[in-house]
């Protein structure tokens, strides 16, 4: 069932939101030290993403998404280590990554996906997957 036109106006305002401050972290010119802020971001979006769709998504269940931000999280920090140029591109993906994320969930939400279905850590590596795929069609 696709989103109600509200639905999609408040999950955009909660993702656009997320990906800016992601990108604002992003850009700190010290790597690897955005991965917590980052992921904690990501986490409250998706929380706030459930809301919206009346389903409570406890934290405990996105330990498994977690360890997966944290990797993608790693790779940003690599990039980060190249001077001015990195850290525009660590911004960047960071805010790509957060949309796309933020995208996904709803999507599944709204298609009636349960969030412990979504948050099984099985099904993570697909959900990282179509995150990866819909961020770099975003660039």
């Amino acid at each position: 069932m696709p989103m109600t036109a509200v639905q999609q106006k408040q999950v955009g305002k909660i993702i656009h939101g997320s990906s800016i401050a992601a990108a604002g972290v992003g850009a700190a010119p010290i790597p690897f030290v955005d991965a917590l802020p980052i992921t904690a971001l990501q986490i409250n979006m998706i929380i706030q993403i459930g809301k919206v769709f009346d389903q409570y998504i406890a934290k405990s269940a996105l330990m498994g998404i977690t360890q997966a931000l944290a990797v993608t999280a790693a790779g940003r920090g690599v990039v980060a280590l190249v001077p001015v140029v990195g850290w525009g591109v660590n911004a960047t993906v960071a805010g790509a990554l957060t949309e796309a994320l933020g995208w996904s969930v709803a999507n599944s939400l709204a298609d009636g996906v349960k969030p412990e279905t979504i948050f099984n850590p099985q099904n993570v590596p697909a959900l990282m997957r179509q995150v990866v795929q819909m961020a770099k069609h975003k660039r």
